[in-house]
């Protein structure tokens, strides 16, 4: 039976006019990997789930949230919850988060707010696993969709904009930048994909097409 909790949101921060990042401050100790998300009951009863990048069983849950056009949930949290405030939530539970497969090299692919989990997952294996081979390819659709910064990681970054604003970026979709001259995949290869559905299927057959993978080593998540 998955477990309902108190938070309480200690950061609310509103990126631009499409995000916000939320921190939500569990009364209880939680028991969970980065990446599996946490349903909240927004106005008592209205049920959302969101994707969480804190890192594993921190007692802070981070969240992203996008802002969506008339959106009941997005909306309310955007306009009536405040720092201090209360809030229910369910979990965190779900499938996609670090699997211990053995693998040395990790391939990770997202599309929009896919990065979310995704950021978290990188997070901790910069910390636990700081030896692994990283790869990580994020497209989005404008520069305002672009929440987090990598330069910094040690890891190899390809930032991926289909609508840029300036002419400096890589342009197009991501999928269109994996290949064999930026990542060698192969079937001791593990690779996360999250976004939307049919852009977690267009990346997975795309690399099945042109990689010799090993199928059960492919984690996705859809949203």
């Amino acid at each position: 039976m998955i477990s309902k909790h108190t938070g309480e949101i200690v950061r609310k921060d509103i990126i631009n006019n499409k995000y916000i990042l939320l921190d939500i401050q569990s009364s209880k100790n939680l028991e969970y990997k980065s990446g599996q998300y946490v349903s909240l009951f927004i106005k008592d009863k209205i049920q959302r789930s969101f994707s969480v990048y804190s890192p594993d069983n921190s007692q802070i849950l981070s969240l992203g949230i996008k802002i969506e056009e008339n959106g009941i949930g997005s909306g309310a949290i955007l306009h009536d919850y405040k720092i201090g405030d209360k809030i229910d939530f369910l979990g965190p539970v779900g499938n996609f988060y670090y699997k211990e497969d053995q693998s040395d090299k990790l391939v990770f692919i997202a599309t929009g707010i896919g990065i979310i989990p995704i950021k978290g997952i990188i997070d901790n294996l910069m910390i636990l696993r700081p030896n692994k081979e990283i790869y990580l390819f994020w497209g989005v659709r404008t520069d305002d969709d672009i929440l987090f910064e990598f330069k910094n990681y040690n890891i190899k970054y390809i930032q991926v904009v289909s609508r840029p604003t300036d002419n400096i970026q890589n342009v197009g979709y991501v999928q269109n930048y994996i290949n064999k001259d930026t990542v060698h995949i192969d079937k001791n290869t593990s690779i996360y994909i999250c976004g939307a559905p049919e852009n977690v299927d267009t990346i997975k057959y795309h690399i099945k097409d042109n990689f010799v993978i090993d199928f059960n080593k492919i984690y996705t998540e859809k949203f």
